[in-house]
């Protein structure tokens, strides 16, 4: 399978550890840094020759990594010197599996407090043949939702992690279920603004590596503020908003009472608030693995017509004027879009990060 794609991963580029400790010459931990750095270079995964008709061939393992089979769609990017290549949306890559819609806790910030639907648990039956259907990685994390409450919790969350052995942090805002909790955001000016998103037409400015001190932090504070298109070292801060990250890395999810349904937002049916507004949105239901196989459902014309829908994400962007009736539901858009809808997503928006 031939494909205009470049073997290499990108990353940054850093010397070898024996080079640069000639260059820092002296200090015992300062050689000890530089040989760890030195020890981190990250390796090509692999090196492809360039065909004579100007093509490069896909490594097999790169290829089933993307989802990339004889006749998939490709959606190649050209960026800053950059060749990325996005995988095939119609592969499926992951399933979250909910055993159970019980719980035993009572969060202040989880949306079951505004379900009225039935709870119960997943047929071991049905869990044991989802759990047989694919290879599985365990590994431990911690979800932490910012609120203004613990806005100061987030500079201990390393230390936490390291007490628990967790290998990594996501950190979510809340999606909230209430006035109050609307009020405990701390990103209704990043949506009403757009804040870390690239905007065409403004002046790039790329910065490099330096000092996070009081000496610069004012300096810092104002580029952050003010600059969508900042970028450190040829690496853009600026993130793709409007963009659903359970479509693009190829998510299904499957109910406790078997149902499928795409993406954690249109899970259950719930109640949430946006500029004060009451928006109720409804569950998108797909399939039932109950009478149907899961990858049938998930190759159905319906789901498959649904990804491209949202990968083009031609929505009316109801996280910035969030004026209209047409907020209060997911079922239909001003620019004509019918059930559902998902200009009015905060996780498609970045700001919504669990699970």
């Amino acid at each position: 399978m031939s494909k205009p794609v470049s073997g290499k991963k990108s990353g940054r580029s850093v010397p070898g550890g024996h080079r640069l400790l000639a260059y820092l010459g002296k200090g015992e931990r300062a050689a000890a840094v530089v040989q760890a750095l030195g020890r981190k270079k990250e390796a090509v995964e692999s090196r492809r020759r360039v065909r004579k008709d100007g093509s490069l061939v896909v490594p097999p393992s790169a290829a089933k990594r993307l989802g990339l089979v004889p006749g998939s769609l490709a959606d190649i990017r050209f960026d800053r010197g950059r060749l990325e290549v996005l995988p095939d949306i119609h592969s499926l890559a992951r399933v979250y599996v909910e055993p159970t819609s019980r719980c035993g806790l009572s969060c202040r910030t989880c949306l079951r407090n505004t379900w009225n639907e039935p709870t119960g648990d997943m047929d071991p039956v049905v869990f044991d043949r989802l759990n047989a259907q694919g290879p599985h990685h365990v590994e431990l994390g911690i979800a932490f939702v910012l609120l203004r409450r613990n806005l100061a919790d987030l500079k201990d969350l390393d230390k936490l992690a390291r007490t628990v052995g967790a290998r990594r942090v996501s950190v979510s805002h809340v999606l909230p279920y209430s006035p109050e909790m609307e009020k405990e955001m701390l990103c209704l000016q990043t949506l009403t603004l757009d804040t870390f998103t690239a905007a065409s037409g403004k002046t790039e400015i790329n910065l490099p590596r330096l000092d996070v001190n009081n000496t610069t932090k004012e300096a810092m504070f104002s580029l952050l503020q003010g600059f969508e298109n900042l970028s450190f070292m040829g690496n853009r801060l600026s993130v793709d908003a409007r963009r659903c990250r359970f479509i693009h890395d190829r998510c299904t999810f499957v109910r406790w009472d078997e149902k499928v349904t795409p993406c954690a937002g249109l899970l259950h049916t719930h109640r949430t608030y946006l500029y004060g507004l009451e928006r109720t949105i409804s569950a998108y239901i797909l399939g039932n693995i109950e009478s149907g196989d899961l990858f049938d459902i998930w190759n159905s014309p319906e789901y498959a017509r649904f990804r491209e829908k949202v990968r083009d994400f031609d929505f009316s962007p109801c996280h910035v004027c969030g004026g209209c009736t047409m907020l209060e539901k997911n079922e239909e858009d001003c620019y004509g879009n019918t059930y559902p809808v998902c200009g009015g997503c905060l996780w498609a928006q970045g700001v919504i990060q669990c699970p």
